[in-house]
């Protein structure tokens, strides 16, 4: 498994210790992005036109060599950008050095597209925004397996199967010689030569690796061979991966938008029923009324609870005035 992402803080560190057996890519469109605040006030249109390309170039090329030639053309026009690229580390964005398997996608340029596929409304609430998703995914794997029906019966899919007809189209033209048992070489016109590997699906052009379809080197060792082009494709291509993939669906759930909580009486799950509003401004709370006293009175003659000492009546009579 690869993950593609951008360059946030933190995210090369925790896909390594928490997936130690993936592998992960920075999102070459999020990298273009940066690279182009690079150029911005270092030269004309035209060279950053021209920037821009090799960059592109060096990001799809499949060798060491290849990589290093586009890196050139940009360190001929700035020195700094030159380094800015190397500083980026290319072993997880350019093909040339990149270990996983990303087959042909650079980019996760699918999470810009979420909010039009998804028509979610700003009142939605978690729940309702939860429900679409699932509506367009249960929708999504319909049509994709509905369609695959009308598809030719073929190993692949259509578009991978176009790949490796313009791959076979290419290696007609390729000389072979057999070093070992799996181990070939493969020269095209005078210069350019190759090793293939059918042991380790391996070819030193490094696009068999990168695409998971052979390339035009390969697939000219299985003309002189015998063998089948079809079954040194990546699984993943096939077409029969590409139905078990869309072969089963999501469940609908209903009353997705009201709330289950535990019956208490019964043990069960029942929907809360929705509280209606009442037509009118809310009434305040209303205030609670005042407390009154609770101390008792006791006399200051007898001690006594109840009265005080203008009524006690052990208190000694008041002499009249005569």
């Amino acid at each position: 498994m690869t993950f593609v992402s951008d360059r946030r803080h933190g995210l090369e560190e925790a896909v390594s210790q928490v997936f130690e057996e993936s592998e992960h890519a920075f999102c070459f469109e999020h990298l273009m992005e940066l690279f182009k605040a690079e150029l911005e006030g270092l030269m004309v249109e035209e060279s950053k036109d021209s920037l821009i390309e090799d960059f592109i170039n060096a990001a799809h090329a499949f060798t060491v060599e290849e990589f290093d030639v586009c890196v050139e053309r940009i360190r001929s026009v700035s020195e700094d950008l030159a380094a800015w690229v190397g500083n980026s580390k290319p072993e997880l964005w350019s093909n040339a050095f990149f270990k996983g398997f990303r087959y042909g996608h650079l980019s996760s340029s699918v999470t810009e597209l979420f909010e039009d596929w998804i028509p979610v409304k700003e009142q939605s609430s978690v729940v309702q925004i939860i429900d679409v998703v699932r509506c367009k995914i249960m929708e999504t794997i319909h049509l994709r397996r509905e369609s695959s029906m009308n598809w030719m019966e073929t190993a692949l899919t259509p578009s991978a199967e176009q790949k490796l007809q313009r791959e076979i189209a290419k290696s007609r033209s390729i000389n072979v010689t057999c070093l070992a048992e799996n181990v070939f070489q493969v020269r095209e016109g005078e210069e350019a030569v190759n090793a293939v590997n059918l042991e380790t699906w391996d070819c030193t052009c490094r696009r068999w690796k990168a695409t998971g379809l052979p390339c035009k080197h390969a697939i000219a060792v299985f003309d002189r061979t015998g063998a089948n082009a079809y079954e040194f494709c990546s699984k993943y291509l096939t077409m029969q991966c590409y139905r078990l993939t869309y072969s089963s669906s999501l469940n609908p759930i209903p009353d997705v938008g009201r709330p289950v909580c535990p019956d208490p009486v019964h043990g069960k799950s029942s929907l809360l029923s929705r509280a209606r509003r009442l037509p009118g401004r809310p009434k305040g709370k209303p205030m609670e009324p005042k407390k009154t006293s609770t101390r008792k009175i006791r006399c200051s003659v007898c001690n006594e609870v109840g009265h005080n000492k203008a009524t006690c009546k052990a208190s000694p009579a008041t002499p009249t005035s005569e």
